[in-house]
């Protein structure tokens, strides 16, 4: 990135370069930092395109818990329904087991 293309990145968005500027409320501050924090723990921020405004951010936040909840519950659904069917089979063997002696 050139320096004029950073000091025009900066002139556009300076509340992504000054977290700590006495502009800013502590309820904003909060809010940037959750959303850093989801961000970065599930790499949707690593890129060009980030919020700038609040209802962005937001959003954004609220997208990412709905995604990993839903996709936990999936996770968790598959589990349950190999390991029924895994204990289903060990069932059926055990039974032949017991039929042959």
């Amino acid at each position: 990135m050139k320096i004029k293309e950073a000091r025009q990145d900066y002139n556009d968005h300076p509340h992504m370069y000054e977290f700590h500027s006495p502009t800013f409320s502590l309820e904003h501050r909060y809010l940037l930092s959750l959303y850093y924090v989801c961000s970065a723990v599930t790499f949707t921020g690593i890129g060009d395109i980030a919020a700038t405004r609040n209802y962005e951010v937001i959003f954004t936040v609220f997208m990412i818990f709905v995604t990993v909840f839903v996709l936990g519950y999936l996770v968790g659904e598959i589990t349950q329904s190999v390991t029924s069917k895994v204990a289903a089979k060990m069932r059926y063997k055990h039974r032949l087991q017991v039929m042959e002696v």
